[in-house]
């Protein structure tokens, strides 16, 4: 589909459909990539593309970089493909997130390789996979390695769905492991290995009451939290005799 309307919220619309309609679960972003590197070759320089990610820019002028970053990956398909327009919203597979947001990318990069207009900065365009996997199978380590450009950055905008909200001072992640491990003991003794399991236990549960605090620095407002991601038990059987 062209996304060839005068209308920018409509031409916006299409092109977020035509994106919809390029399904690209985690890990199966490579036909995406390819169809982005194709609608941004035409006056824009591709940096970086490895098949997966798709790094985009007009020629450096030395002003400060600002890049403009969104994922190509959606949640699995759950019989929402293809997409369409109702209305004023676009339904479909990752229409939200984010391929809504990549529309709005992928035209800013076209409207300035096709006009030209005098800026205070140097865009550039990071297109990634697998954000929404686990952190190890996480893209950006890579890339970061493989484009140390991204290192200039003065300010990295993120096109995830606020609702409209900008949502400043986003510092990432911390990830951290708690463990609680025991030891099988003779059925005689379960139950003082129980006292392991409730330690165990009162531990995940004082992570999962963890409240938000949010303090404000620099004119931004930062907010803390602990969320519990997953637990992984291990269950073994021992036979005494």
């Amino acid at each position: 589909m062209a996304a060839d309307s005068s209308n920018p919220a409509q031409r916006l619309a299409e092109r977020t459909l035509e994106l919809v309609n390029v399904p690209s679960p985690s890990g199966a972003e490579r036909a995406l990539a390819e169809h982005l590197s194709s609608l941004l070759s035409d006056g824009l320089e591709i940096v970086y593309s490895d098949g997966e990610a798709v790094y985009a820019r007009p020629p450096r002028s030395g002003k400060p970089l600002v890049v403009f970053a969104g994922h190509l990956d959606t949640v699995p398909m759950q019989e929402n493909l293809p997409g369409r327009i109702d209305g004023d919203a676009v339904i479909g597979c990752g229409s939200s997130d984010m391929k809504s947001g990549l529309a709005v990318m992928i035209e800013l990069a076209r409207w300035i390789a096709a006009e030209s207009p005098a800026l205070t900065v140097d865009p550039g365009f990071l297109f990634f996979p697998r954000e929404e996997l686990p952190l190890e199978q996480s893209s950006l380590p890579g890339l970061f390695a493989a484009l140390p450009e991204l290192d200039e950055a003065e300010l990295v905008i993120v096109l995830e769905p606020t609702d409209n909200e900008i949502q400043a001072g986003c510092l990432g992640n911390l990830y951290a492991r708690r463990r609680f491990s025991r030891r099988e003991r003779p059925l005689g003794q379960a139950l003082a290995g129980s006292q392991r399991n409730r330690t165990g236990a009162r531990g995940v549960a004082s992570a999962a009451r963890g409240r938000a605090a949010s303090t404000r620095t620099g004119g931004a407002n930062l907010h803390r939290g602990v969320e519990l991601d997953r637990d992984r038990g291990r269950n073994r059987r021992q036979c005494h005799s």
